[in-house]
């Protein structure tokens, strides 16, 4: 399942999502859903329930869905979005399940990039719900994120997964500098993974 490229700017946003201008901006078609995809990063960085609601139940039915800017060029899927706000809305079972979906589409397409960012997400996720239980996973996750980052040069998911796993190891880290650095990534325009090409 994929989102056909086209004129991007004609799904383009203001994080306020309660007026038309957002309604709009869907109705222009999937080739829009990656202005939504940042403001669903914006509202998981900047932890609004309110506004991460309402773009969870306007999403939701393109679950699944690749985001793709143009031939060859994917910018994410709408899975790993949905993951993020249902997350920031406190639906952790929802969150988990929208992760793994994502997981399994970007290995299934070869997106090893953007397989690496969402499981630096994922565990992130699990840390914060503060569950022993989950430990071996995040370990598991934080562990396949950094050999992803690090085999195809991505230096901030690599700064962000050792952080983190060094945390939970409890070395002392830079919490700070982990914490900009997210902030950072999430808000940033990203670049579309090409790394299926050069698998």
């Amino acid at each position: 399942r994929g989102a056909g490229g086209g004129d991007v700017g004609a799904g383009r946003v203001e994080f306020d999502l309660r007026g038309d201008v957002w309604l709009a901006g869907l109705a222009a078609g999937l080739a829009g859903l990656i202005g939504h995809g940042r403001c669903a990063q914006t509202a998981s960085v900047r932890k609004d329930a309110e506004q991460a609601a309402l773009l969870y139940d306007r999403l939701l039915p393109f679950a699944g869905h690749f985001i793709s800017i143009g031939p060859g060029c994917v910018w994410g899927n709408v899975s790993y979005c949905l993951g993020l706000l249902a997350d920031t809305i406190g639906r952790g079972d929802d969150a988990r399940r929208h992760f793994e979906e994502t997981i399994d589409l970007y290995a299934e397409r070869g997106f090893h990039v953007l397989s690496a960012r969402a499981r630096y997400e994922f565990a992130r996720i699990l840390v914060d719900e503060d569950n022993p239980v989950e430990r071996p996973r995040v370990l598991t996750l934080l562990s396949d994120a950094l050999d992803i980052a690090q085999r195809y040069g991505v230096t901030r998911v690599t700064d962000l997964a050792l952080a983190l796993k060094l945390k939970i190891q409890g070395v002392g880290v830079g919490d700070s500098k982990a914490s900009i650095a997210q902030l950072m990534w999430s808000i940033s325009a990203e670049k579309p993974d090409l790394s299926s090409h050069a698998a």
